[in-house]
């Protein structure tokens, strides 16, 4: 299948009308009735929508083609993608480990649809999407919603993407093998690779990432890595800081990696978390990822969720004076699939941190398997963080 037609861009002195209104929906179960009831009352709320992101869990998340269809017959052509993930989510409720289908529509802006087809190699996606934002957008501003699936995407595969940060905000996160969805006004819903939407003529959104972890030591600078093989940190072998690290923990917990550029000054500043893939003791190093290399900062960490919270409700309270100014329209939510009930022990804790900063604000997400969002000024893949967009329109 070959992508979807996209216009081109144009100068950025065109601006089409901004967003109007925008609504969430959460439908449970599989049965067709409550999703066209829910996509009928949020229509009413929409009555001329411009484009949907929908995801879907459980039994429902086997069936992307028949929800597409059935969105698409309640709210018309317009341009949709859905991922498949553990759980849903809207600003009222987590739904985890059941059968349910969430989004959020709106109106105002231009959409076009992304689609990399099934297969592509993992060294030519971010080239085909590099390709369809460029097509897209031109040299307009604008936002790059990114739905895709975990077999094939790479932290490399943003690299590509940096490029449009100037102008263009790139955020998402991963589906359920599978589980990357598109329709578009000119063909039947299909799965891609990596699927996703351009949105152009709406303000780019505010954005905050934000770990579940606590560190266990200090950042320190990597003094030698070979590949995903980190040797020495700070003064010391690799191996011998991560034993230091963890020598007072009780239990078994996952033990992660944490890289930072050497500008990090603090945890809401920027942060990569990783696995830990393996250690050589011969040579007392450690393997994490390519990503870190000499110069970047490092430490271990592990998940936690007072920190957890901790951070999210910093976070919210940062972008919330981030947009002062500016009213909240709608908003998205990527949080990873290791937070929620496995983390917290008790549902709807990102969902609540967000809304209680930002209420009567629509927004829905989905539980990824990794998340989208920004390192400094470039977009980045993130591991057991949530990642919050909050898209506005000055007051």
């Amino acid at each position: 299948m070959t992508p979807p037609s996209i216009p081109p861009g144009g100068p950025r002195s065109q601006r089409p009308p901004p967003v109007h209104n925008a609504a969430s929906f959460c439908a449970l179960g599989s049965e067709s009735a409550a999703l066209e009831a829910s996509v009928r009352d949020v229509h009413k709320s929409v009555p001329a929508p411009s484009g949907a992101i929908v995801f879907a869990s459980g039994p429902a998340a086997e069936m992307a083609e028949k929800t597409l269809l059935t969105l698409r017959s309640e709210l018309g052509d317009i341009p949709m993608v859905l991922g498949s993930s553990p759980g849903v989510l809207t600003e009222r409720a987590e739904q985890e480990g059941v059968s349910a289908v969430s989004g959020l529509v709106w109106s105002g802006g231009t959409v076009t649809t992304m689609f990399v087809p099934p297969k592509t190699d993992t060294d030519q996606i971010g080239s085909r999407l590099s390709k369809q934002i460029s097509t897209a957008l031109g040299d307009a501003s604008g936002t790059v919603v990114l739905l895709a699936q975990p077999q094939g995407f790479s932290p490399r595969t943003l690299d590509e993407l940096g490029r449009f940060s100037a102008h263009a905000t790139v955020l998402g996160g991963g589906t359920l093998p599978g589980g990357a969805w598109a329709a578009t006004p000119d063909r039947k819903p299909a799965e891609g690779e990596v699927v996703g939407l351009i949105l152009r003529g709406v303000a780019r959104p505010a954005m905050r990432t934000s770990p579940a972890c606590r560190l266990l030591a200090p950042f320190r600078p990597i003094q030698e890595a070979r590949g995903a093989m980190v040797f020495r940190i700070g003064d010391e072998p690799a191996l011998q800081v991560l034993s230091s690290s963890t020598r007072e923990l009780s239990g078994r917990p996952l033990v992660l990696a944490v890289i930072a550029p050497p500008e990090t000054a603090g945890p809401r500043a920027g942060i990569l978390v990783r696995g830990i893939r393996g250690i050589d003791p011969s040579r007392k190093s450690v393997v994490v990822t390519d990503e870190a290399v000499p110069g970047m900062l490092m430490s271990f960490a592990i998940c936690d969720a007072s920190a957890a919270r901790a951070d999210l409700t910093g976070s919210m309270r940062e972008l919330a004076r981030d947009m002062a100014g500016a009213a909240p329209q709608f908003g998205l939510l990527m949080t990873c699939a290791g937070r929620g009930m496995g983390l917290y022990g008790e549902r709807d804790v990102d969902t609540r941190i967000v809304r209680e900063r930002f209420p009567n604000v629509p927004f829905a997400g989905m539980f990824s398997t990794f998340e989208i969002g920004p390192l400094g000024q470039r977009p980045a893949m993130h591991l057991y963080t949530s990642v919050v967009a909050m898209f506005g329109a000055p007051s």
